[in-house]
């Protein structure tokens, strides 16, 4: 038997598994960037009629029968439309909560959690009136002090500060 030849076989065959290998992972990694998650993968059909926010959420959740965390304080003055028609959770809830500055999450495979838009929120919180706050290290500066040490302050009333 020529060693020369069964050199060169078993290269040709370690070639080809590798080769196939290769075939496999290529496989695995399409496979799975292309995945969608189960839960957007399931469709429903969905009969929520339109009303207000909070009803009409936990008549999806019911519905899908999935779990949809909300603060009822966002949604207690917020209507929704009607939502018909085979969907996804997501799809129901998007359209459940469009127009409303409020977005949802996926928090597990069955829970969804209903927040806040934080684009509402910042234009909320630009409401706010700018205040200007100036300070001066002149009480007591005599006294060494330290950053954990009790540290002297004054309290002054809403007329003092509107005077100033």
């Amino acid at each position: 038997m020529n060693p020369h030849c069964t050199k060169k076989t078993n290269s040709a065959h370690s070639r080809s598994i590798a080769r196939k290998l290769r075939q496999c992972l290529i496989i695995v990694f399409v496979t799975a960037k292309l995945a969608t998650p189960a839960w957007a993968q399931v469709i429903y059909p969905f009969h929520v009629p339109a009303g207000d926010l909070t009803s009409s959420l936990n008549e999806l959740a019911r519905q899908a029968d999935v779990e949809i965390l909300f603060v009822s304080s966002l949604t207690e003055h917020q209507s929704a439309p009607t939502v018909e028609g085979t969907l996804s959770v997501a799809d129901g809830l998007t359209r459940l909560l469009a127009g409303t500055g409020l977005l949802f999450r996926q928090v597990d495979s069955g829970t969804f959690a209903v927040m806040q838009d934080s684009a509402s929120r910042v234009a909320e919180i630009m409401a706010i009136p700018e205040i200007l706050v100036v300070g001066r290290r002149t009480q007591d500066a005599d006294i060494r002090r330290t950053e954990n040490d009790i540290q002297p302050y004054q309290v002054i009333s809403v007329d003092l500060a509107q005077a100033s």
